[in-house]
């Protein structure tokens, strides 16, 4: 039967459209507190440990785009291997803290404006009252976003105390491979590194065969950390038929890119992942009392070879 007319002077009730992204608390693996981020528009899903800030989970079109390895631990003993740790305020072992920073060993506060709230990122905020460093007082907040133009994250942190201070930091992408052997990577070809299997020699990365049409290929056990390299990096995934892009901020200068290659001690999944870091390493970061920096990257899968 035809449905009756709305009554006069009564506009019809329609349906709200879908929000086009959300956010919302759930448990992770080992009972640990994450935010769930999905943004309908772009099919776009990823999750965010609070312990270490952790990305461990980002999906397009249902499709895992970073690795996990098989042996992570999630009883907060150590770091989640595998997603984007954050290495903050030291990247390596650079300094006197433990390897990588302090920061994917903290646990950090969640701000969410609500539950189940309409919103494309979540903060996550580390202070000196959570992780002491040194007498510093800090103020690290670090968000995680999606949109359209794919996946976000942006660390910021603030100088609040009274003494200056320094620090280097790194993203640390697990990119999810089918074979690391077959992954190419464009962008740091020419352009000098020192590196960290080889007491942080330096070197030029030598400029690949026609055979990798332009990338430079992983072929064996890889830590080199390189400065000038292009923006943005890209990452083939040969054997996947897929890859990553990657832009990052001015703040960010340098790019790592490391594979174990079956070393000893490797993880059992290294065949799986790629390592490429936006990072600021060899000059640190220095933040008078007040001062605040502010560095971003912009992973994006591409749809198809084409934007290679």
């Amino acid at each position: 039967a035809p449905r009756a007319p709305a009554p006069a002077g009564r506009a019809p009730r329609r349906r709200a459209p879908p929000a086009i992204a959300k956010v919302e608390r759930v448990e992770g693996k080992g009972g640990l507190p994450a935010v769930k981020i999905s943004h309908v528009g772009s099919r776009q899903e990823a999750t965010v440990y609070a312990f270490g800030a952790s990305v461990l989970s980002w999906r397009v079109d249902a499709a895992e785009q970073l690795f996990l390895s098989s042996v992570a631990v999630f009883d907060r003993s150590k770091p989640i291997r595998g997603g984007i740790p954050l290495c903050f305020p030291q990247f390596g072992p650079y300094g006197d803290l433990p390897q990588h920073g302090f920061a994917r060993l903290s646990d950090w506060a969640v701000e969410v404006d609500g539950e189940d709230a309409e919103a494309e990122s979540v903060r996550f905020v580390l202070t000196e009252k959570e992780a002491p460093w040194k007498g510093h007082g800090y103020r690290a907040e670090y968000t995680v976003g999606l949109g359209f133009d794919g996946l976000t994250t942006t660390l910021r942190v603030e100088n609040t105390g009274e003494e200056a201070f320094e620090f280097t930091a790194a993203f640390h992408n697990y990119l999810k491979v089918a074979k690391a052997q077959w992954t190419l990577v464009y962008g740091v070809a020419g352009c000098e590194y020192f590196d960290r299997l080889d007491n942080d020699a330096t070197g030029v990365e030598s400029l690949p065969d026609e055979a990798d049409a332009g990338g430079v290929s992983v072929d064996g056990p890889v830590d080199r950390v390189y400065s000038g390299a292009a923006d943005p990096i890209r990452v083939l995934d040969v054997a996947g038929g897929g890859g990553t892009v990657i832009w990052r901020s001015e703040s960010l200068p340098e790019v790592t890119l490391w594979n174990p290659y079956g070393a000893e001690g490797a993880d059992p999944g290294w065949e799986g992942f790629v390592c490429v870091e936006p990072a600021v390493v060899g000059k640190r970061a220095a933040l008078g009392k007040g001062e605040e920096w502010v560095g971003w990257q912009r992973l994006k899968n591409p749809t198809g070879r084409a934007k290679f």
